[in-house]
């Protein structure tokens, strides 16, 4: 049996999150007036004037089991990753496999309806 792209498109993500998030990473969200953002570092209210509920995440390999895709586009083969609600990562994969983050070209992630890409939700 074959997997689907869908599917080889979301595992090659979700490895790729792996890669890049090791346990014991600290992620940092926060929203301000322009939106949502995140961050390995720590987010600062002179960098974001306005930021307010702010909150941390240390990753741990149960989070790194359990990688929410929220969405896939198969055409662009583009993937949004829910960071375990701190935050929305854009990922595009390669037809070689190769990922790097993507932006959700317009429109907020948390809103399907905004979205200029017609992402499938998953």
């Amino acid at each position: 049996m074959t997997a689907s792209l869908t599917e080889l498109i979301g595992d090659r993500a979700q490895l790729y999150v792996k890669q890049q998030i090791p346990p014991g990473t600290t992620l940092w969200w926060g929203q301000d007036d322009e939106g949502e953002h995140w961050s390995f570092a720590p987010l600062q209210e002179s960098d974001y004037p306005g930021l307010r509920n702010l909150k941390t995440l240390e990753v741990t390999e149960a989070h790194l089991a359990q990688i929410p895709i929220v969405a896939i586009e198969e055409t662009l083969q583009l993937v949004i990753i829910n960071l375990w609600d701190h935050g929305y990562q854009g990922l595009q994969v390669d037809p070689d496999g190769e990922v790097w983050p993507a932006s959700f070209l317009g429109g907020n992630p948390q809103n399907p309806e905004s979205w200029e890409v017609p992402y499938q939700l998953v």
